[in-house]
């Protein structure tokens, strides 16, 4: 199939610019990602405690374990994506 003129719409290149947002970079938000996770696993930990001294919700502490858990399985596979990006670059040849 030949490709025709009329057929490919155009295409305009943009320069690449740098977001104007707030200037907060990639290390500044997963630091804040890995210190909601911290939290959310002292949360767990205080209601375990409390649970073990019979003042908690079992209910509670179960949802606040489960809430860290997949917090804590996201920051995994996050950093597993950032490592493999990371040696993805390192193995180009330029």
């Amino acid at each position: 199939m030949k490709i025709r003129p009329d057929m490919v719409s155009a295409v305009s290149l943009k320069p690449n610019k740098m977001p104007s947002g707030n200037g907060k970079g990639f290390a500044e938000l997963l630091a804040k990602q890995v210190a909601e996770v911290d939290q959310s696993l002292k949360v767990a930990d205080q209601k375990s405690a409390e649970l073990l001294v019979g003042r908690g919700s079992l209910h509670e502490t179960m949802i606040a374990l489960e809430e860290a858990g997949i917090q804590l399985r996201v920051v995994g596979a996050v950093r597993d994506r950032v490592v493999s990006a990371y040696q993805d670059l390192t193995r180009m040849q330029i």
